[in-house]
């Protein structure tokens, strides 16, 4: 019994070429219950970057999505952080 899900975070910036220095600078780190998500390969990770897509807006969005799986019931503890390897901006100051 359970549910399966689905983690999910999106950033969002003003052009293509941001949201794309974004997903190659960034590294991830998530922790389901104190257990991280490869942790010894962490750059497993990143295959679950999307294409960065235009709503209807005009701001560009990317967003990283990951299969998690079967969560059972209770209260469960998720954090997430994302860690770039550059100074990076989402174009909007």
């Amino acid at each position: 019994m359970g549910q399966e899900i689905d983690l999910r975070m999106t950033w969002s910036t003003t052009s293509l070429d941001f949201a794309r220095e974004f997903v190659d600078s960034s590294q991830i780190r998530i922790t389901v219950n104190g257990e991280a998500l490869s942790e010894d390969h962490p750059d497993e990770l990143l295959i679950f970057w999307q294409e960065p897509f235009e709503d209807a807006f005009g701001v560009w969005k990317v967003s990283w999505v990951y299969p998690y799986g079967l969560l059972k019931p209770g209260i469960h503890n998720i954090s997430a952080e994302t860690i770039l390897s550059k100074k990076v901006t989402d174009g909007f100051d």
